[in-house]
Parts: structure tokens; C-alpha cells; sequence
């Protein structure tokens, strides 16, 4: 089972652990990475999106080059407008054309 917290590097020596259960969506632009929490928002360029992916639970899935959402917030996928609407933000995230939600087993 893969670790439930990430240690992340937000300041020159400044480290914040971050509990996945409320990490809502990971966003990339260029070296720095935004996690957007529940109640909060932090920013690091500690890690890459190919490292993240490896690292994070299987409830964490990659929709779009530059997103990684945990699919246990998602309220809405429109597959026409290729958004996916997460609970506790409005912000909608983009997800490509080709993305499939997994199925559940």
C-alpha cells in the first residue's frame, strides 16, 4: 500500500507534509506544481507529473498532461465539454478527449 502522505518541499527549507485523503487535484505549470487540499493550496517544484504518478495511491489518475485528480471528489464528468467538476471547487478540470473514467471493480 502506498504511502497516505507526501513530504513536500514548498520553501528553500521549509517542508509541509500533505495528507492525501484531502488532496483534491495536482495542477503543473512549468517546474512548479499546485495541490489544491480541501481547505488549502501549496506549491512546489519538488516533484515531476511521471514522479507523481508513481508515488500517489490508485485513487489518484492523470486526466490530462498537466492534472492529476483524486477520483474520490469527482461530482460531474461532462464528456462533451471534457471537464470533470470535483467536489469543494469550482474550478473545473480540463481532461483529454481520449480520457475514460476506470471502472470500478
Amino acid at each position: 500500500k502506498k504511502e497516505q502522505k507526501l513530504l513536500l518541499k514548498v520553501e528553500s527549507s521549509v517542508f509541509f507534509n500533505l495528507d492525501l485523503s484531502s488532496l483534491l487535484f495536482i495542477n503543473a505549470a512549468g517546474k512548479y506544481m499546485t495541490y489544491q487540499t480541501l481547505d488549502s493550496s501549496h506549491t512546489s517544484r519538488q516533484y515531476t507529473m511521471k514522479q507523481l504518478e508513481q508515488q500517489l495511491p490508485e485513487n489518484f489518475i492523470r486526466c490530462h498532461k498537466s492534472y492529476i485528480i483524486n477520483k474520490d471528489y469527482i461530482k460531474n464528468f461532462d464528456t462533451v465539454n471534457h471537464y470533470i467538476q470535483m467536489y469543494h471547487t469550482p474550478e473545473l478540470i480540463p481532461v483529454t478527449r481520449t480520457f475514460q473514467l476506470p471502472k470500478e471493480n
